[in-house]
C-alpha cells in the first residue's frame, strides 16, 4: 500500500476527493476535454483531418489516465527513458500517418460517400501543427502503457500484446463480427430480392483495400477506438463495484451517449440537439455488447478497441440492410439475456482503481 503521509497535504486532499467520487471526476473531465476540443473543431477548418476531433475522441482516455494517476500515484518501476522512447517512436509514426492520410484523400483514387474531397493536403501551416498536437495526445495515451504511475500502468496494461492473456481468435471476432453480420444480412437480402443499398465506396479493389486499412487505423486512433480506456477501462469497473453488469451497462450507455451531445449541436450528427435522446436507444445495446466482450476477454482493452473500431467504420463502406440490422440486434438480445440470467459470468475484470 502507498504511504500517503509522504504526499503533500494538498495532494492528499485532492486524492481523497477523487477517491470518494472517481466516476464523477472522470465524467466531468471526459466531457470537459472532449466538448472543448469539439467546439474548437467546429470553429476551425483544418482540412481533411481535424486534430481537435482526434483529441476530443481521446478525451475519455485522457480523463481516465488523470484519475488513475491520482488514485494510485506510486511509482510503477518503469524507467522514464523507456516511456519517452516509446512516445517518440509512436509520435513520429502517427504524425506520418496523418500526413499520408491527407495525401491519400487528395489523390481521389477512391470515392467514399460522405467524404469531402480536397486537393489541398494542408490548407495552412497551422493545420500541420494541429496534426502534431493531435499526434502528441494520442501518443501520450498509447505510451502510457509504460507510465511511471502504477495506476495508469494498471489501467492500460492490457494494451500491451506481450501481457495479453487473450487468445488470438477474440481479436479476429472483434474485427470481423459486425462486418461479417452486415455482409451476411446484405447477401441474404439480395438473394431473396429485398432492397439492398448501393456500395458507399467505389474504386479499384486494391485501392479500396488500402483505403480500408487506412480508415481502420484512423478510426482506431482518432474515431472511437481510444474512447475505450475511459468507458470500459475505468468507468465500467467503477460502476460494477456497486451494480451488476446489466445495470452498469445501461448507466454507462447514458453517460456515453450524452458525451456525444456536441456532435448533434454542431450538426455533425443528424437530428439536432434533441437527436441525442434517440441516440441513447442505439447506444444501449452496443454498451451491453461491449460489457460482455470486455469481460469475456478478461478485461482486454485492445479487444474492445478493435470491436469499437470495426463497428464504427463498417457503415462507412457498407450500409446494413434491415435484415442485417435485425440479425445484429438478435445477437445482442441473446447476449443481454445471457447477462441477465448469469451476471456472475460478467464480473468485474479490472481492479486497477482499488
Amino acid at each position: 500500500m502507498e504511504n500517503t503521509t509522504l504526499l503533500p497535504a494538498k495532494s492528499q486532499t485532492i486524492r481523497a476527493q477523487v477517491a470518494r467520487y472517481p466516476l464523477v471526476v472522470f465524467v466531468i473531465l471526459a466531457y470537459a476535454i472532449s466538448w472543448t476540443c469539439w467546439l474548437l473543431m467546429w470553429l476551425v477548418d483544418a482540412g481533411t483531418v481535424n486534430g481537435f476531433s482526434i483529441i476530443g475522441g481521446a478525451g475519455p482516455a485522457l480523463a481516465a489516465i488523470i484519475v488513475s494517476a491520482i488514485l494510485r500515484p506510486e511509482p510503477s518501476g518503469i524507467p522514464t527513458e523507456k516511456r519517452w522512447r516509446l512516445f517518440g517512436m509512436i509520435g513520429v509514426c502517427y504524425l506520418a500517418f496523418l500526413a499520408f492520410r491527407r495525401l491519400w484523400v487528395a489523390t481521389g483514387l477512391t470515392t467514399v460517400e460522405g467524404r469531402v474531397a480536397t486537393q489541398v493536403v494542408y490548407p495552412q501551416f497551422w493545420a500541420f501543427l494541429l496534426d502534431a498536437l493531435a499526434a502528441a495526445a494520442v501518443t501520450f495515451v498509447l505510451s502510457s502503457v509504460c507510465s511511471q504511475w502504477q495506476g495508469v500502468r494498471n489501467l492500460l496494461h492490457s494494451l500491451n500484446p506481450r501481457l495479453s492473456r487473450v487468445r488470438w481468435y477474440w481479436f479476429v471476432i472483434a474485427v470481423g463480427v459486425y462486418p461479417g453480420m452486415v455482409t451476411l444480412g446484405n447477401a441474404i437480402s439480395a438473394r431473396v430480392g429485398l432492397p439492398t443499398p448501393a456500395p458507399r465506396a467505389t474504386g479499384e479493389w486494391y485501392w479500396l483495400a488500402l483505403d480500408l486499412i487506412l480508415l481502420f487505423v484512423a478510426v482506431l486512433l482518432g474515431g472511437g477506438g481510444l474512447e475505450e480506456p475511459g468507458w470500459r477501462g475505468l468507468a465500467l469497473p467503477l460502476l460494477q463495484k456497486r451494480h451488476g453488469p446489466l445495470r452498469s451497462s445501461l448507466t454507462l450507455a447514458v453517460i456515453w451517449a450524452f458525451w456525444h451531445w456536441p456532435m448533434f449541436w454542431f450538426g455533425y450528427y443528424g437530428g439536432g440537439p434533441l437527436g441525442v435522446f434517440f441516440y441513447v436507444l442505439g447506444v444501449v445495446p452496443i454498451s451491453i455488447l461491449f460489457t460482455a466482450f470486455f469481460h469475456r476477454t478478461r478485461g482486454s482493452l485492445l479487444a474492445v478497441i478493435l470491436l469499437h473500431t470495426s463497428i464504427n467504420m463498417t457503415p462507412m463502406f457498407a450500409t446494413p440492410t434491415a435484415l442485417a440490422s435485425s440479425l445484429w440486434m438478435l445477437l445482442i438480445f441473446c447476449v443481454t439475456i445471457w447477462m441477465w440470467r448469469s451476471p456472475q459470468t460478467f464480473a468485474s475484470s479490472n481492479q486497477h482503481y482499488e
